[in-house]
């Protein structure tokens, strides 16, 4: 169908629970079953709209708003247009009076499933998917600590997708945050989403490719950037991490004579691109319009002739806290000779995300464990505990680290790394 036949427009819903029970409303005229959504109104937010819609359809009003589900693009043709509906739902817990309090929409006939027969009696897939993001949430919110401790998929790039969640899941992580990168599964959000549910790992974060030569992704940092966030928001997650922009372009000097010989020399790039003014001055309203918290990450040193060198713009703690949320990377710090606790301190307002790994001063090599180097990452897991810190906590290592060419002591390394941390959190409860 062509393009002048294509209507796109926003809707907001509610996933209602009470209990062990999810509202979903029968539509005899059609022969369906569904969840409440409808329209953002002009000038609505889509909180609010959710809210209204939901209020207005089940006739229950004794809602509390919980946590944002995300966003789901939904295409289908309807009376000869194609429609391109961007679905945005929230999940609402039914508070007191269990009543409805009005008749709601006579279109609609409210009824009460538990949570495995309204998955399965919904008509379209896309509100089962609603149905299972909401179980996961709720799952969370009943027993999931509050720092989240995840493992990067990166961690293990050389294994396959699934078998970095079965090591997660028989370690201990608390859930995943996947790297998109020349793994096809990665940038498969279906296959990633069953990975989730059958290991029952969220999906905390998705890091943006930090190269442009991923199969099928854009080669620039923002187009990037722009299709990982519409990943995030099909996976169910709520941020997205970004690296900053270089600073130098590449330029090959090719030396001819008795000895050819070529190679490259970093040049600065002054010019500001589209992904270098939207970090320095628009990622408030991007995060605002696209729903979505999106971490910029410090970066570390490069060397050029053994001299310590800035190839990224922005990089400095000064730069950094421009930005309304950042993730820290401890090994990244080393390089710079920083402490990781004292950039904590200078950015902790913007903190909200932490890439956890140590570093070898003496072999230079970092993204270990981070129970095998030199930081004093204890004292910044403890720190973070006592300022209240609730962000996800990320093990961002190496395979070569991790000895993944051997899984049991992979996994043992997994294991010791785990308890480290959660050691180190529970700290402040034992301090009097």
């Amino acid at each position: 169908m062509s393009k002048a036949n294509t209507t796109q427009y926003t809707a907001a819903g509610g996933v209602v629970v009470r209990g062990e029970d999810v509202l979903v409303l029968r539509r005899p005229g059609r022969d369906e079953i569904r969840l409440p959504k409808g329209h953002v109104e002009p000038g609505e937010g889509l909180a609010e709209a959710a809210l209204r819609e939901t209020r207005e359809e089940t006739g229950y009003d004794d809602l509390l708003l919980t946590a944002d589900l995300g966003t789901q693009i939904v295409e289908f043709d309807y009376r000869g247009q194609h429609i391109v509906r961007s679905e945005h739902y929230f999940l609402f817990l039914l508070q007191g009076d269990t009543r409805a309090t009005s008749n709601g929409e006579a279109q609609f006939a409210p009824a009460w499933l538990p949570w495995d027969q309204a998955e399965a009696a919904l008509t379209y897939e896309a509100e089962r998917e609603w149905v299972r993001r909401a179980r996961r949430t709720c799952k969370g919110q009943n027993s999931a600590p509050a720092v989240q401790l995840c493992l990067s998929t990166g961690s293990l790039y050389t294994y396959g997708l699934v078998r970095v969640f079965e090591m997660a899941a028989g370690v201990g992580f608390d859930g995943v945050e996947l790297l998109v990168d020349a793994r096809w599964d990665t940038r498969h959000p279906a296959y990633v989403r069953r990975l989730a549910e059958a290991y029952e790992l969220p999906i905390a974060a998705v890091h943006s490719p930090f190269v442009g030569s991923v199969p099928g992704w854009p080669d620039d940092q923002l187009g990037r950037l722009d299709r990982t966030v519409t990943l995030a928001h099909e996976l169910g997650a709520d941020t997205v991490v970004t690296h900053l922009p270089q600073a130098f372009v590449g330029i090959t000097v090719t030396l001819h004579g008795a000895h050819h010989r070529r190679f490259s020399l970093p040049v600065r790039w002054r010019r500001l691109g589209p992904y270098d003014l939207l970090l320095r001055d628009n990622m408030a309203e991007f995060e605002r319009v696209r729903q979505i918290t999106v971490c910029v990450e410090n970066m570390p040193a490069q060397r050029l002739l053994g001299l310590r060198m800035n190839a990224y713009r922005f990089n400095d703690l000064d730069q950094m806290a421009r930005f309304p949320h950042v993730v820290l990377d401890t090994t990244h710090l080393a390089t710079w000779g920083v402490d990781p606790l004292a950039a904590y301190v200078a950015l902790r307002r913007n903190v909200v995300h932490v890439h956890l790994s140590n570093y070898d001063a003496r072999s230079g090599r970092g993204h270990h464990s981070p129970v095998d180097g030199d930081l004093p990452l204890a004292e910044l897991l403890q720190r973070l505990a006592r300022d209240g810190y609730s962000g996800a906590i990320t093990v961002e290592a190496d395979p070569a680290t991790l000895d993944a060419h051997d899984p049991s002591a992979c996994a043992a390394k997994l294991r010791r790394a785990l308890s480290f941390c959660r050691e180190n959190l529970s700290w402040a409860d034992h301090v009097p």
